[in-house]
């Protein structure tokens, strides 16, 4: 699944590019990539190490901070350029594809956050611990 969503990114990326449309989304959806390496960290490091607490946490944070605060704003930018499309002629098939997988990560992005949020509560809480006894 990761290497297909990473395929299916880079081909809407690069479409985006070429009929230089969507670029605000585009920079948009590479700046949330800023919250990868610490995803990257939170995976790598042993269950047991200490140091997977602060990987964790940068992670949560990170991504919150670069890919769940901003939808309010992402949505709304999209709501804004609906008339875009028909000002500007563009085809059925490019406003058909932007107004349908534009908000695709934003959706994504408030979901994950949910389990993020579920995970950091469990992990302050200690409910980690007692699945671990039993």
């Amino acid at each position: 699944v990761y290497i297909i969503h990473h395929i299916i990114g880079g081909i809407f990326f690069s479409a985006g590019v070429i009929i230089e449309d969507c670029e605000p989304f585009i920079a948009y959806l590479l700046a949330t990539e800023l919250s990868t390496p610490f995803l990257n960290m939170h995976l790598a490091i042993d269950k047991n190490n200490p140091y997977r607490v602060i990987g964790s946490g940068l992670f949560a944070l990170s991504f919150n901070l670069v890919r769940v605060l901003p939808i309010p704003i992402y949505l709304y930018a999209l709501y804004q350029t609906l008339g875009y499309f028909s000002i500007n002629k563009k085809s059925t098939l490019v406003t058909v594809c932007s107004l349908t997988t534009i908000p695709i990560p934003a959706i994504l992005n408030g979901l994950w956050s949910v389990e993020i949020f579920r995970n950091v509560a469990n992990a302050v809480s200690g409910g980690g611990d007692k699945e671990k006894k039993n």
